[in-house]
């Protein structure tokens, strides 16, 4: 049977992997309104293959039907704030991955030597930190708005070692599964809410 503490610690790595993919994805999402893409210049090396493409149109008529009652379809228009290329755009999502592919072997050695609480603690409060400023690097300096992307891909390359290692010595062996598999729902939790949001 499940202590009633192994469920609590368990909720709390759970919210703790929706944290932690909500701040992975955010700037992917988020980059398609923050960046103009009506200014970005085409490639000087990129060479045009010219074809010849024809389109045909089929109409529907609705002689029953009021014009009023068919509503037009408009995209509204927002106004971006950063006027970045493709470019710097891929280095500072990717700046997060660097970051994080750095911290995952480590992380795990980290979370045998000291505990991994300690770890997970330590380095997740500097990510929501950074996170937090992330508007102001951003409107700052694009480079060190990469910068601090790739603080908190470091800050979170240790969650998934030191989650492991947590429930490695924590949970035993018979629940271990079960508390690891709850745990780890959180990720495609956030997934799900993002899916219903429609982002």
């Amino acid at each position: 049977m499940v202590d009633i503490t192994q469920v609590l610690v368990g909720r709390f790595e759970f919210f703790g992997f929706v944290v932690l993919y909500a701040q992975r994805v955010n700037l992917s999402i988020a980059i398609v309104s923050m960046v103009s893409h009506t200014h970005t210049k085409a490639n000087s090396s990129l060479y045009m293959n010219l074809s010849t493409t024809h389109s045909y149109l089929n109409t529907t008529k609705a002689p029953n039907l009021p014009e009023d009652k068919c509503p037009k379809l408009e995209a509204k228009e927002t106004k971006a704030e950063f006027h970045w290329s493709k470019e710097l755009e891929g280095l500072i999502l990717g700046a997060f991955f660097w970051g994080y592919l750095v911290l995952q072997v480590p992380g795990g050695r980290m979370s045998e030597k000291i505990g991994a609480k300690k770890v997970i603690a330590f380095a997740m409060f500097p990510v929501a930190i950074l996170t937090l400023l992330s508007p102001i690097a951003a409107r700052t300096d694009p480079y060190f708005f990469m910068v601090i992307r790739g603080l908190i891909g470091l800050g979170e390359g240790v969650m998934y070692p030191a989650a492991q290692a947590f429930w490695a010595n924590w949970a035993p062996p018979n629940e271990r599964s079960r508390l690891i598999g709850f745990s780890y729902a959180g990720i495609f939790f956030i997934f799900f809410c993002i899916a219903l949001l429609g982002l």
